[in-house]
């Protein structure tokens, strides 16, 4: 839809985000920063990043068959962890209180942090990017998105872009609603 949408010229924006269905799909950032996307994604407190540098190594060759090419994490070198324990071994003080938007009930504030991460795909460190996490003021309903912004990219405008598609998910359970979308009870296939 985006590249259709982009072709068609009805886009006019550089920044994508989307809630935790499209961020459960590991390979949507990689399609999305091939297609020159900024993406803020929303993924599940299971993804696993490397919060340090890891370096990986090819095996040794035997000297006999044809040479190894697929890479491993040198042993030495720290293992990932889910963005769930990222979040966990942060101090109280990393974390600041941000408006992010306008809500129906007054400023939609939250706590958030960003860290600079590298993805884990198949226990191996990839691309480098940001972590951004988001709590509420409570520390209740936790929240982690992945970003290939840029790295001077500020923790208010990552948080915004995350917030972002709250928007336009009411818009579209708004929609269902008026259109009756979302009391959908056919039983047959006339109905």
């Amino acid at each position: 839809m985006l590249r259709q949408a982009r072709a068609a010229v009805h886009l006019h924006g550089s920044r994508v985000t989307c809630h935790d269905a499209y961020g459960m799909v590991p390979t949507q950032g990689d399609s999305l920063h091939g297609e020159g996307w900024c993406y803020v994604l929303d993924v599940p407190d299971t993804r696993c990043v490397f919060t340090q540098a890891a370096a990986t190594a090819g095996p040794p060759w035997s000297g006999r068959g044809r040479k190894p090419t697929k890479l491993r994490r040198v042993p030495c070198a720290p293992a990932p962890q889910t963005v769930q324990a990222a979040a966990a071994s942060l101090p109280s003080t990393a974390w600041q209180d941000l408006t992010l938007a306008a809500g129906a009930h007054g400023p939609r504030t939250y706590q958030c942090v960003a860290l600079r991460v590298w993805e884990s795909g198949e226990g191996l460190p990839g691309r480098a990017c940001w972590l951004l996490l988001r709590r509420k003021l409570d520390a209740s309903e936790p929240r982690y998105y992945l970003s290939n912004a840029p790295q001077d990219t500020p923790v208010l405008t990552l948080a915004q872009v995350a917030a972002a598609h709250w928007v336009f998910d009411t818009a579209f359970e708004t929609a269902k609603g008026e259109t009756g979308l979302d009391e959908d009870e056919v039983r047959s296939r006339a109905g």
